[in-house]
């Protein structure tokens, strides 16, 4: 018996270096640290299916990974900007729109400078706007339909330009109590009718519920 006892000790002993050695081997793989991360193609079709459900945050998740797996994978910008733009967060959306801007590829496909220019209207930075409008109309192969969207955009943003600055307001926010928009979940798309405020909470309410956005 203490034969094979010794015998299980020292596979023990030299298993355990060759899975630390897999381990480290795997830690800059999509999944971190584990022995069989998804692949970029596999994470962009799980984003797809988020997107189609409608879970934009998951998609963001997933798109971000394959980005993090091939910086060049211009599917995955575009997914993710339209995710993040889905839920209203425009820094993320500008960012992957303004990646897509810069690249020379993007000159064939208009409709991502008009998309990265309806955010820098919901962001008030008009003149860039405008640029990129400019961008779509002097592009001769873009569609007509996008042409007129551009010329719209174009007219609006020189518009809200000529327009006299409206009087600046000062308001003093104050947190609302009972654990809104605490370290795990969040709170957004207020509105206020009568003395009643709804919004939508991306949280857990179910203790039975095993889906994990």
């Amino acid at each position: 018996m203490l034969r094979y006892i010794l015998i299980f000790m020292w596979m023990i002993l030299c298993y355990a270096p060759i899975q630390a050695q897999q381990k480290d081997t795997n830690v800059d793989k999509i999944g971190g640290g584990l022995g069989r991360g998804p692949k970029a193609n596999a994470m962009e079709n799980r984003a797809v299916k988020s997107m189609r459900g409608l879970d934009y945050f998951a998609a963001m998740k997933y798109y971000g990974l394959a980005i993090a797996s091939d910086s060049s994978n211009v599917k995955a910008y575009d997914g993710y900007g339209d995710a993040a733009a889905a839920v209203y967060l425009l820094a993320e959306a500008e960012k992957a729109y303004q990646h897509l801007a810069n690249q020379d590829s993007v000159t064939a496909n208009p409709a991502v400078l008009l998309r990265l220019a309806a955010i820098k209207m919901l962001k008030g930075a008009y003149p860039e706007a405008e640029k990129l409008y400019g961008r779509v109309l002097a592009d001769g192969a873009a569609a007509d339909d996008l042409r007129a969207e551009a010329q719209k955009g174009l007219e609006d943003a020189r518009w809200i330009q000529s327009q006299p600055e409206p009087p600046q307001q000062v308001f003093a926010l104050e947190p609302l109590s009972g654990g809104l928009n605490d370290l795990y979940f969040s709170e957004y798309a207020l509105e206020l009718i009568g003395d009643t405020l709804y919004y939508a909470s991306f949280s857990f309410p179910f203790e039975k519920d095993r889906h994990v956005p």
